[in-house]
């Protein structure tokens, strides 16, 4: 425990047993981790450009991190995703890679002041199918902090809402569209 603040959760499997499921994850976030870049973060999903782990989260709530209520490294894939929470966190509710947006669902509440109250994300899509980012019913945006490049079929719901951060952009190269 640092400045009132809790390490956090961190997976660092792929074991289909990782799960959150009901669980209130609270006042975490208060270590950087060096080995993620020093971010800080209430659960970590760790990994890197060529491995990660995985998770099932749903029906949980991620409150008041010192920074953001989830963030998923790497090739870390959210298996399942599914009515979630985030509230107080003091960065974006959730980063996740560009690669894994369309496992977010319509129904989880990115909005409950977060220091961005929504998705922030990033990376290279390359999917074996056509994939759909979602809108949300909160009314929650996408954060775009680093170039997305999309080489396969994505498909962006209508009402979906993308926000840039400065000299950053979306490229489709290849068979992407």
């Amino acid at each position: 425990k640092e400045k009132g603040y809790w390490k956090g959760i961190s997976f660092h499997s792929n074991s289909a047993l990782n799960e959150l499921d009901r669980v209130y994850v609270g006042f975490a976030g208060g270590n950087p981790l060096p080995d993620m870049g020093n971010i800080r973060t209430s659960v970590a999903i760790t990994g890197t450009s060529y491995s990660g782990s995985s998770v099932k989260i749903r029906n949980s709530s991620f409150n008041e991190s010192a920074g953001y209520g989830i963030y998923v490294a790497g090739k870390s894939t959210l298996d399942l995703f599914h009515a979630n929470y985030f509230n107080n966190n003091a960065l974006s509710a959730l980063y996740v890679p560009a690669d894994q947006l369309h496992k977010l669902d319509f129904f989880t509440h990115y909005t409950g002041n977060n220091g961005f109250d929504g998705i922030e994300t990033g990376g290279t899509v390359n999917a074996d199918n056509e994939v759909t980012w979602s809108y949300f019913s909160d009314g929650s945006n996408y954060l775009v902090t680093s170039d997305i490049i999309i080489e396969s079929g994505v498909h962006i719901a209508e009402g979906a809402t993308f926000e840039f951060a400065r000299d950053v952009v979306v490229k489709v190269v290849g068979d992407g569209y």
